[in-house]
């Protein structure tokens, strides 16, 4: 398994809920932005974090969760 279908099946576990996580990109300027997308349905519903590389992105996600939990 590939380390980003690792963390981003980490990610759906630390969610816990009938949403689903999603990895996107984006190009703007030539430059590639990936997302951590939660999905409902068929529908964008919050984005939790960017990165410049996939994995960038979800460990921003998974440690905003690790943030929140500390709180």
């Amino acid at each position: 398994m590939s380390e980003i279908a690792r963390l981003l099946i980490d990610l759906q576990r630390t969610r816990a809920s009938e949403d689903t996580v999603a990895l996107g990109l984006r190009l703007k300027d030539d430059a590639s932005i990936f997302a951590v997308l939660v999905v409902r349905g068929n529908q964008v519903v919050d984005v939790l974090a960017t990165g410049a590389t996939p994995e960038e992105a979800c460990r921003a996600a998974l440690d905003g969760y690790a943030a929140a939990a500390v709180r």
